[in-house]
């Protein structure tokens, strides 16, 4: 009985973390400019449903996360900028 408990604790524990850090990365989410980014994204790919595929697309270049995964500040951002830059350049796929 006592063993059910503990698990019971440690999965509402991970619960509260996982809502923790839900919540920062939401807040970070407020400083990024997704109007600018989504248009260069659709500008490159040539409509918003194939810029929006593509941001829930693991990449390569991104260590095989997602572009959206990054978008969570301000870095993440200008990495993810700076990858559809060279898309759109022709460098990368």
């Amino acid at each position: 009985m006592l063993a059910r408990v503990k698990k019971s604790h440690a999965k509402k524990d991970r619960t509260r973390a996982f809502m923790e850090a839900s919540e920062r990365r939401i807040a970070q989410m407020d400083q990024v400019d997704f109007s600018g980014i989504g248009k260069l994204a659709s500008e490159t790919f040539g409509s918003a449903e194939k810029a929006n595929a593509w941001f829930y697309r693991p990449h390569p270049a991104l260590g095989r996360r997602t572009p959206f995964s990054l978008l969570t500040n301000p870095t993440g951002e200008k990495r993810v900028k700076q990858l559809i830059e060279k898309i759109k350049q022709g460098v990368l796929r």
